[in-house]
């Protein structure tokens, strides 16, 4: 793997954590190092329910960028922000 570029490795990593169906995914800054077609392509993959992730699976996604979170309040997602320590809801 020490062949691939930083983008293509997270790429490789995503689709391992993604291979066993855990019941848990965590995705911490999962996007770093991709350019913008591949986050766009592991968007799609995760959301279209047929390879990425099942309506079995939940999922938490640390960003800094919300444009990051490949789903919205019509999918369920719940917002939080972290400040200071205390998480707080952030409203749609």
């Amino acid at each position: 793997m020490t062949s691939l570029v930083t983008g293509e490795q997270s790429m490789v990593l995503l689709m391992r954590a993604l291979v066993g169906a855990p019941p848990l995914v965590l995705l911490d800054e999962a996007w770093a190092g991709m350019d913008r077609a591949m986050v766009q392509a592991a968007h799609r993959y995760l959301a279209d329910g047929g390879g990425g992730l099942s309506s079995e699976q939940a999922c938490i996604v640390v960003s800094h960028w919300e444009e990051e979170v490949p789903w919205g309040a019509e999918h369920g997602v719940e917002r939080y922000k972290l400040d200071g320590g205390i998480g707080t809801e952030v409203s749609a």
